[in-house]
């Protein structure tokens, strides 16, 4: 394997980490003090190319995109009877809810308008945990109830 060598900057307080994958053979680090300017510290590390060595800032980031990127749960929201219903994607929720809201607007339209409820969909993310999510598609949604 190839050797590689990385100098980082580092300020008091901020971190690195160095990750070495599983091997039968010995993996060798070296880090070397390169040198001392004010507050910072220059640091050279000497490792093969499969060690990472990252600056625990980019850790970080990293964690908050994957978490940014964890798929949304979506469901409708249908007003009156306030029933929150999960649905298989956010097209699947856009379609469903706008078939309910025209439903909805044929039934309204046929009764009297004293005693005609008012019922409306929406697309919604869903609030509770992705295992109830789909625990709840499941078990099926009976949409026919509905309009």
């Amino acid at each position: 394997m190839s050797e590689g060598f990385l100098i980082l900057n580092r300020n008091p307080k901020q971190g690195i980490t160095i990750t070495v994958p599983p091997s039968t053979t010995e993996t060798k680090v070296q880090v070397c003090s390169l040198g001392v300017s004010g507050r910072q510290t220059k640091l050279g590390f000497k490792a093969s190319s499969n060690v990472k060595v990252l600056r625990d800032e980019l850790i970080e980031r990293d964690q908050k995109a994957a978490q940014e990127k964890v798929e949304k749960l979506w469901a409708v929201h249908v007003k009156g009877p306030d029933s929150v219903l999960p649905t298989s994607s956010k097209a699947d929720a856009i379609f469903r809810s706008g078939k309910l809201n025209k439903d909805f607007e044929e039934i309204h339209k046929s009764l009297d308008p004293k005693y005609a409820p008012t019922l409306e969909a929406e697309v919604i993310e869903w609030a509770g945990t992705p295992e109830a999510h789909a625990e709840r598609l499941k078990d099926g949604v009976d949409w026919s109830d509905l309009g």
